[in-house]
């Protein structure tokens, strides 16, 4: 699995395969192609691919309303969770959303996973409440929000962020 990891706006094309690896790492509250596919299709909604070897195995969508955004989903393949793919979809997500003007934004995350508020964090996400039994399965999720992503601050920390990651690959070669 050293393949290189290219992040693209998500397309029809992907849509089964996403859905698919979807389906594997949430096997409670996965989304459908159907799902994916009318997500496409809204003016507000934003969604990439981590593609290796031109194959999703990761996947983002954000909702954007003015300044303010939704982290929708955020998906990778079990294979590849511990890689730094979610990191590298939030921060082409966060910067897509900063360029049109996004200064704040919010996610539910389920309350056990650390992996995923770890990434967040990194964000400037914080915990603002919980939602009791917001899962399918009756499990409770974090709401989070991030602000002030305009600030200079920001950008410079999700500058940060996606140059380590160019770094990283470079080393991987």
């Amino acid at each position: 699995m050293n393949s290189e990891i290219e992040i693209v706006p998500m397309t029809s094309a992907h849509l089964q395969e996403v859905a698919d690896l979807d389906a594997l790492a949430h096997k409670n509250d996965k989304w459908t192609v159907d799902m994916f596919a009318v997500e496409l299709e809204r003016g507000y909604t934003r969604y990439w691919a981590a593609l290796a070897d031109g194959r999703p195995i990761g996947a983002i969508g954000i909702w954007v309303f003015f300044d303010e955004a939704e982290i929708a989903t955020v998906t990778v393949h079990p294979d590849w969770q511990g890689r730094g793919i979610g990191t590298r979809l939030m921060a082409e997500a966060v910067r897509q959303a900063v360029n049109e003007g996004v200064d704040k934004a919010t996610l539910e995350v389920r309350v056990d996973n650390e992996p995923a508020l770890s990434i967040y964090k990194r964000f400037g996400f914080k915990k603002v409440h919980v939602r009791r039994r917001y899962y399918a399965n009756g499990e409770d999720a974090f709401l989070m929000k991030a602000e002030k992503w305009q600030s200079r601050e920001f950008a410079e920390s999700v500058d940060d962020i996606l140059q380590r990651w160019k770094l990283k690959d470079r080393k991987a070669d």
